[in-house]
């Protein structure tokens, strides 16, 4: 039994490879150091576009438009034409349709409705580390990665606090146990968990591409 092959190719979506700022279509559009993604449930690829601090979306048409920000660094909530990130980083959507954004260098973590409203979800906006409150005392510091778990908690990956925090309906919390998902068990797997859990170091840890380990 042979196993066929897909034939795969690498396309561009859309940019012109120079920087910039432009709506349009995907290959008028430009970008300026976009970073993170994320696919909603209606098939839009949502772009942080960090230094343009826009959020941008594209459609599945292939048409890019300004989701929010007005490219101008800053910090304002509102209607997405008016409101202002400073490099915004990490993305993620909801059950919602709320797009989640780790605003980086405004030390928030920030939210645009399905209506492209703009609010804080949390953070003081001074860097730090403090948990409690949402807006009035949660502090982070330069928060890069957001992603929304089955309960609909944001987990935040807090760069310079060096720490994974939770942001609940009840405040902000430090995530202590981040749960492995279940993997296919072989006796591969489970020396990478057993080495995980005795030493805490992820230098050895190799991937299986067609039986043979390959180094991470």
């Amino acid at each position: 039994m042979k196993r066929a092959r897909r034939e795969m190719a690498v396309s561009t979506l859309a940019g012109t490879r120079e920087e910039g700022h432009r709506d349009g279509g995907g290959t008028f559009a430009q970008f300026s150091e976009p970073y993170g993604l994320v696919v909603d449930g209606d098939g839009n690829i949502i772009v942080a576009d960090t230094n343009n601090h826009r959020i941008r979306k594209i459609t599945p048409q292939g048409h890019v438009s300004t989701l929010a920000g007005t490219g101008k660094k800053g910090l304002r909530d509102g209607e997405g034409t008016v409101a202002q990130f400073d490099k915004p980083c990490g993305i993620a959507v909801d059950r919602d349709g709320n797009v989640i954004v780790a605003d980086r260098d405004n030390d928030r973590i920030r939210k645009i409705t399905p209506q492209g409203l703009v609010s804080t979800l949390a953070g003081t906006g001074d860097p730090g580390y403090q948990d409690g409150d949402l807006v009035a005392s949660a502090l982070f510091n330069e928060p890069c990665g957001v992603a929304v778990d089955e309960k609909g908690n944001v987990i935040v990956s807090d760069t310079y606090n060096y720490c994974i925090r939770c942001v609940a309906s009840d405040g902000v919390t430090p995530l202590a146990i981040v749960s492995m998902p279940p993997l296919l068990q072989s006796s591969f797997v489970s020396d990478i968990q057993h080495h995980l859990i005795e030493s805490g170091s992820f230098h050895d840890v190799c991937f299986v591409v067609e039986q043979e380990r390959v180094p991470a």
